[in-house]
């Protein structure tokens, strides 16, 4: 019975170890690109003209307007500053 007990304590410590490694290379990843500047895109309407009497889609599309957009290589979205470590 212990050693079931020892044998889950040890996953769920390698489970948190593993999650702990990998939210910090995402986000080592993420802050090696930034993301472009918002006049690379803009933004179109993504339904036709509405017909007399009938409610129009008010969905935008994100269009981009540079090859550097284009090519989907960065981030959609803001960066993020990091805080400097607190000192003791």
């Amino acid at each position: 019975m212990i050693r079931h007990v020892r044998l889950k304590v040890a996953y769920a410590l390698l489970l948190g170890v593993c999650f702990l490694a990998a939210s910090c290379a995402c986000a080592a990843a993420q802050a090696a690109l930034s993301p472009l500047p918002a006049s690379d895109y803009s933004a179109h309407a993504a339904c036709g003209p509405g017909a007399p009497r009938h409610a129009r889609c008010l969905s935008l599309k994100l269009v981009p307007e540079t090859a550097a957009a284009r090519a989907r290589t960065h981030p959609l979205g803001n960066t993020r500053a990091v805080r400097p470590a607190e000192s003791p």
